[in-house]
């Protein structure tokens, strides 16, 4: 996993692991200060996951917020690790909405990553 710390900001490799070949995750920009979104492309019958290990931010807690309407989310809260899985059959869009807690130079704070996904 590639991470980058630029400006202030992190940047996060969330290129998740697919089940199989089909499942495009790319990097985005997470910072506490901002609730980010990211675009995720997966094959139907596929899963993805990925976790949320950033240089200079220690996340404790990460929480489903929004569980995918087409799918499930589970978060393994020792390592940090999700996985989005679509319902059996189903292609189009999905949503999902993650909470991370953590702490940033020391300072207690959190924010939201919304994943947009495409099941193909």
């Amino acid at each position: 996993m590639q991470k980058v710390l630029m400006a202030g900001a992190i940047l996060v490799g969330l290129a998740a692991t697919p089940a199989a070949a089909k499942c495009v995750l790319p990097q985005i920009m997470f910072d506490f200060t901002n609730h980010m979104s990211a675009n995720m492309e997966i094959g139907s019958g596929e899963y993805c996951s990925g976790d949320f290990k950033m240089p200079n931010i220690k996340i404790d807690q990460a929480q489903v917020v929004q569980q995918p309407a087409r799918g499930l989310v589970n978060i393994d809260q020792k390592t940090l690790v999700w996985r989005y899985r679509p319902f059996k059959g189903f292609r189009g869009q999905d949503r999902f909405i993650i909470r991370l807690y953590g702490t940033k130079r020391e300072v207690r704070s959190d924010g939201t990553i919304v994943f947009n996904v495409t099941v193909k």
